[in-house]
């Protein structure tokens, strides 16, 4: 996903619930938790940002904070306009706890991870074929191992 500018004067387009019929290409998917509820989270190098799904951040009872409008363009073209971020989730990922912020979206994953969450991290070597991501937080290593 890429984020364009966001012209004040534009209407925003329609929601578009079907980015991707299957995983895209430079991803992995990890069950995670957030507030002691199973989530999947899609980590995506070809997205810019960090997302969640709207109404799953409702349901959660997240602290919702407005955000200067930015268009998101999805992998089948269609323009998505985001409105609200949420700013120190925290997340549990088999094990490893991170807080970051994630962007409200009308998207059928629950969370998207992408480049903003993997700078987080710092250095990471990622294995797309097994579907592991491995990287040192602090003193520790870390071995995530994804969905088949």
């Amino acid at each position: 996903m890429v984020y364009l500018p966001f012209p004040a004067t534009n209407p925003p387009p329609p929601s578009v619930m079907d980015i991707w019929f299957d995983r895209p290409p430079k991803s992995i998917k990890f069950r995670a938790r957030i507030r002691h509820r199973e989530v999947f989270a899609l980590v995506h190098s070809g997205a810019e940002r960090n997302f969640i799904n709207q109404v799953l951040a409702m349901a959660l009872g997240l602290s919702a904070a407005p955000v200067e409008p930015f268009r998101v363009r999805t992998a089948n073209g269609e323009e998505l306009v985001c409105r609200i971020q949420y700013k120190r989730v925290m997340m549990n990922i088999q094990g490893f706890e991170v807080s970051t912020t994630l962007y409200a979206l009308p998207i059928i994953e629950d969370v998207i991870l992408g480049v903003q969450w993997l700078q987080e991290l710092g250095p990471v070597t990622c294995d797309w074929n097994l579907r592991t991501m491995k990287f040192q937080s602090g003193d520790k290593e870390h071995l995530l191992r994804g969905l088949p």
